[in-house]
């Protein structure tokens, strides 16, 4: 394997460059990964905090926002911006990057996932998502239940390591019983990936080309687009690579902090909180792992400056 990077993207929106700051810190001064972070930004995004970002060390390229043209209906505005999420396909002066979401808190070391075989380059893999929709929220689709959900059907799982660099491919998935039917949709907030410039083009055609009445139907967009582009083409993962805070709840027995190697914030984000006592308990813990790293983060890169104010121009 040639040069690998954790990737990310940054197209304004308040928070979540501190989300990034944090995520830099914990990837090399917490879990000390022996690979940089990739940040792709918007032209938007000011030199002050283009600046910053180099300077606690992350690797920046700017790259143009994808959006689909025509009038399109989110369920949530932040979704507008996550098809740029796409462009991740097209940097291929890397041989693997693993594409996170900003608002993700890394626990333990995950760079097995650099070297993780796939049975063909052109695959992707990824975790399973948490369709049980605990906290009842309107704009999910009807039939997430927990009867739909993969983790209803599951007995847990490990990573299995001989080391922090090898990730041992018979014992990292999730045992998954009874049904598989249920095994066919991933999160896409964690994604490890080969860049290629033929499957980012065929992407970016088959976006330009989907009428609208075919992109309003999605109500994750970036999500459920890939999951159509690589239907029985994904390596699963187990839980613990990408920890949908919501499973918490939801699969309270599969759930194991100890476990963890990457917590992912969905919903409402931790810089959001201004109030944890009006947050679900099982959250609260949560919330201060990221609170206390992103502190850490801050005393440890001497930054003092209100990070929301340097995002966009």
């Amino acid at each position: 394997m040639g040069e690998c990077a954790w990737a990310t993207t940054l197209i304004g929106g308040k928070g979540y460059l501190k989300g990034i700051v944090t995520l830099q810190y914990v990837l090399q001064h917490v879990v000390h990964s022996a690979y940089p972070l990739l940040v792709l930004h918007t032209s938007d995004i000011t030199p002050s905090a283009i600046d910053l970002l180099k300077s606690i060390g992350c690797r920046l390229k700017t790259i143009k926002a994808i959006r689909p043209e025509g009038p399109i209906k989110y369920s949530q505005e932040r979704f507008r911006d996550t098809w740029t999420k796409l462009v991740a396909w097209d940097q291929v002066e890397y041989d693997r990057l693993v594409l996170m979401d900003a608002d993700m808190l890394p626990l333990r070391n995950m760079d097995a996932l650099m070297t993780l075989p796939f049975p063909q380059h052109d695959w992707i893999a990824a975790c399973p998502a948490c369709t049980c929709n605990p906290q009842k929220m309107p704009n999910y689709p009807d039939d997430w239940t927990p009867s739909y959900c993969a983790y209803t059907y599951t007995d847990g799982g490990s990573a299995a390591t001989d080391d922090q660099h090898t990730l041992d491919t018979k014992e990292y998935q999730t045992n998954f019983h009874h049904s598989t039917r249920h095994l066919h949709y991933f999160n896409s907030g964690l994604v490890v990936l080969n860049p290629n410039r033929t499957t980012f083009e065929t992407m970016l055609d088959r976006l330009t080309t989907s009428s609208n009445a075919c992109l309003n139907a999605y109500t994750f967009p970036d999500q459920d687009f890939l999951n159509e582009q690589f239907a029985n083409r994904w390596t699963v993962l187990p839980y613990l690579f990408n920890a949908l805070k919501a499973m918490a709840i939801g699969h309270a027995s599969l759930w194991d902090t100890d476990k963890i190697y990457n917590l992912h914030y969905i919903l409402t984000k931790p810089w959001e909180v201004s109030d944890i006592t009006k947050e679900p308990p099982q959250y609260h813990p949560l919330y201060r792992l990221w609170t206390d790293a992103h502190h850490k983060a801050l005393e440890h890169f001497g930054i003092t400056v209100d990070l929301d104010g340097l995002v966009q121009k």
